[in-house]
């Protein structure tokens, strides 16, 4: 099938043959939107493309995007804290409507051994103008295990782990934990916070969308979170689009934005048959430093293949 793409948005038809009768296609939708200092969306001239295999951000990690379906949407902040004066500790803050996520910064710190006796204790956090929200770091790392490197299975690029507590002296604790964090112990295994994309190679993506038979390691199912970029933390059930976007004590003033409310619509013709399927939104990637905003979208369809027959989509946008 031709897909005829009328729009500025980055857009793959992507076919899927379950060995039905019919085929399944999704076109994928992805367009980027520039982020004016009055929390105003428009087009941007240098839009993102599809990412096919892997995209390596500062923040975290992109999969690739061409996939049928994934679970609700996908949100996602990919930027850096930055305050004119130094601070030792900042609390961050993401709302879409009613909904919110909070996480504590805090500035760098040792474990450091107890003039007491017993285990390492944390030095006191150092003051920072700056500080990426970044997996890197978050809880996770790679500690010593019988001499072998092992990496911690939710975050191998973090900081934090450790197997003992000899090895935990001098090292350093996370800078990103969720907000209200109890004093932290050099045993803790606490869960990864942050922002990013989150790769579907990473514990908490597998847990979440791999089932495995307990008893006898059968594989029993593999579910479309498996797809999702967002950290499972950050999969809303839905975005509604023109819901309002605030992200607060990143260092400025609040950035404000709604969420775009126009939406793809592919007009599809199969022989003489025609549908149109409007695109759902399953994705929202908030780039802070860039001041980009990308949304994508999925429009989902079916269609028979007959020999000699048209068989076309064309991609529009409309308003919501």
């Amino acid at each position: 099938m031709d897909l005829v793409n009328r729009t500025g948005a980055a857009a793959f038809l992507y076919p899927v043959n379950l060995l039905e009768p019919e085929l399944r296609a999704a076109v994928v939708v992805k367009k980027t939107y520039a982020l004016g200092s009055d929390g105003r969306l428009s087009q941007a001239s240098d839009p993102m493309p599809l990412v096919a295999d892997q995209l390596v951000t500062d923040y975290g990690v992109f999969h690739g995007e061409l996939f049928f379906r994934k679970r609700g949407a996908d949100v996602c902040l990919l930027g850096t804290a930055r305050f004119q004066r130094a601070v030792t500790v900042a609390r961050v803050r993401l709302e879409i409507g009613t909904w919110g996520c909070e996480l504590d910064l805090v500035g760098d710190r040792v474990w450091s051994q107890s003039r007491r006796g017993g285990d390492p204790i944390p030095s006191a956090p150092a003051p920072f103008t700056e500080m990426p929200i970044s997996y890197a770091r978050a809880f996770g790392g790679v500690a010593e295990v019988n001499g072998e490197d092992v990496p911690w299975p939710d975050n191998p690029t973090g900081r934090g782990y450790y197997e003992s507590a000899d090895e935990a002296v001098g090292k350093p604790l996370p800078n990103i934990q969720p907000a209200g964090s109890p004093e932290p112990r050099w045993s803790d295994r606490p869960r990864v916070a942050g922002w990013g994309p989150y790769p579907m190679y990473w514990g908490l993506r597998s847990a979440a969308a791999v089932k495995y038979d307990q008893r006898t390691g059968q594989l029993l199912e593999v579910t479309p979170e498996l797809f999702n970029h967002a950290h499972p933390d950050l999969i809303l059930p839905e975005l509604e689009a023109g819901a309002q976007v605030r992200i607060s004590g990143m260092g400025g003033p609040p950035i404000q934005l709604a969420i775009p409310r126009e939406r793809p619509r592919v007009s599809v013709q199969i022989g003489a048959a025609r549908l149109a399927v409007l695109g759902e939104l399953d994705g929202l990637f908030i780039w802070t430093d860039a001041a980009r905003v990308v949304v994508t979208w999925r429009a989902r369809f079916r269609y028979a293949v007959r020999p000699e027959e048209i068989r076309r989509a064309e991609l529009t946008f409309v308003e919501d």
